[in-house]
């Protein structure tokens, strides 16, 4: 039989969903009279499910990545099909033929292996001292453009605060939002997007102290703006240096991060958790990754266009031994993946996650300001809490019997409340110093991945 046993469990399999939906529909699949022409090799697994047309569906699973490949139209990854695919292999290995994959599945691996060749062979190829000497001229020369138009973009903007300022915030409120997408389209055509983005938020600051979280976002943005000039002049520590450039929008090289590895971290790490969010056309992946020695964090961004599949799916709730790559930072956050093992076999936390108080997370995150003032939120594991519900509003009690607004948005948190049977819990939330966004809840191993409200029409 296959390895699908030694490398998943059912569990697992459900925390690949893209959302509830697909993983109740992927389990609702998993049943041999649907599917046809099972079988299964050392690595991979296939099989044709009748849907609502004609023909049926062609689902392929290589179990080594995993990778899903599937005919049928859904715009979700894995769909259901995939899921439901390898759910049947896990709790039924005896419907599966073992054999020669039919030519669909093979086409599609040999594929994935010839893309993988040619972009290793691309990596190792070495460039002769011409080359390097001419794409270094070209990189600076391109660097330098962007840096004369991410100039004129910030004197735009800086006149446009002072003007704000000297006009009086109250007339802003009555703006519509097309006057911050204006602002921002401006920004996007200097090739600062990380400033258009920020510009974007002042239009969200209706309700509440309003004219605070407007003054805020022009005191966030106007520091980035007067760091950017000594930063150009090299008069900030280095790393902060690339905070500044990460604020305007400046991408670091992962090619060049990946050869360095100046921030390498190896060992053994749990998968979070995930959130996939849609952007334009573009699908944004994040996992957290939480070293267990250490205890550190590090995000994981996967962007796919369209339908298009992310690189690699990767089960949360699992154990991994990797390599991450941390982004040159002040406070590093966000890493690429150099290597990373099969999952293993034991998945399952054994011990509580090592997490923070109300208190020491204010504290915590008050040293990252200190350390890098460009950062608006920080995930952080609170442990030993309790989530609960008061006048339609929801908190977060900590061990220390102190209490922390939750903002929820679209999130039902009362699948926390069950999921915790009353007991203590594990929260990893999204903080800003004064309210935080739950993100996944954990709990003596098992971790529940948050979901949004269901909506009636």
């Amino acid at each position: 039989m296959s390895r699908a046993k030694d490398l998943y469990t059912s569990e697992a399999v459900l925390a690949m969903a893209p959302d509830a939906a697909s993983a109740k529909n992927g389990s609702d699949l998993a049943n041999s009279r649907k599917w046809q022409n099972l079988g299964a090799a050392e690595n991979c697994l296939w099989g044709e499910c009748q849907g609502s047309g004609s023909k049926p569906y062609q689902t392929r699973i290589d179990l080594s990545a995993p990778a899903f490949k599937c005919s049928c139209p859904s715009r979700k990854f894995p769909c259901k099909h995939g899921l439901a695919l390898l759910l049947l292999a896990l709790k039924s290995d005896d419907l599966f033929s073992l054999g020669e994959p039919p030519d669909w599945v093979t086409e599609w691996l040999e594929a994935r292996d010839e893309r993988a060749v040619k972009k290793k062979e691309k990596e190792e190829r070495p460039k002769s001292e011409e080359e390097l000497q001419r794409q270094e001229a070209s990189k600076e020369k391109r660097k330098q453009g962007r840096i004369d138009n991410v100039e004129s973009g910030i004197d735009e903007l800086v006149t446009f605060m002072k003007d704000v300022i000297r006009q009086g915030t109250a007339q802003i409120q009555s703006k519509p939002v097309s006057y911050f997408q204006e602002r921002a389209a401006r920004l996007i055509d200097a090739q600062a997007p990380g400033l258009a983005n920020r510009v974007i938020d002042l239009s969200a600051t209706a309700g509440g102290d309003w004219q605070g979280n407007m003054l805020a976002g022009l005191g966030q943005l106007f520091l980035i703006c007067k760091a950017f000039e000594q930063a150009k002049n090299n008069a900030v520590p280095e790393l902060l240096k690339h905070d500044i450039y990460t604020a305007i929008g400046f991408n670091q090289s992962q090619e060049e991060l990946l050869k360095n590895e100046e921030n390498r971290l190896d060992g053994l790490f749990c998968v979070l958790g995930q959130t996939v969010t849609q952007e334009d056309k573009l699908r944004v992946q994040r996992t957290y990754f939480y070293h267990i020695e250490s205890g550190n964090l590090a995000l994981i961004l996967d962007f796919a266009h369209g339908i298009s599949p992310f690189s690699r799916v990767i089960a949360p709730g699992s154990l991994y031994q990797a390599s991450l790559v941390y982004f040159k930072s002040a406070t590093p956050l966000r890493a690429l993946i150099k290597e990373i093992g099969p999952r293993l076999e034991d998945s399952n936390l054994d011990s509580q996650l090592k997490g923070e108080t109300v208190e020491s997370a204010r504290q915590f995150l008050s040293r990252l300001l200190s350390e890098n003032p460009f950062i608006d939120s920080r995930p952080i594991i609170f442990s030993r809490c309790r989530v609960f519900c008061l006048n339609q509003n929801w908190w977060l009690r900590d061990k220390d019997d102190n209490h922390l607004p939750l903002k929820t948005g679209a999130l039902d948190l009362w699948p926390v409340v069950a999921f915790s049977g009353g007991a203590e819990i594990d929260l990893l939330a999204d903080f800003d110093g004064q309210t935080a966004v739950p993100i996944l809840a954990a709990q003596k191993g098992e971790i529940l991945r948050l979901e949004a409200k269901k909506t009636s029409l």
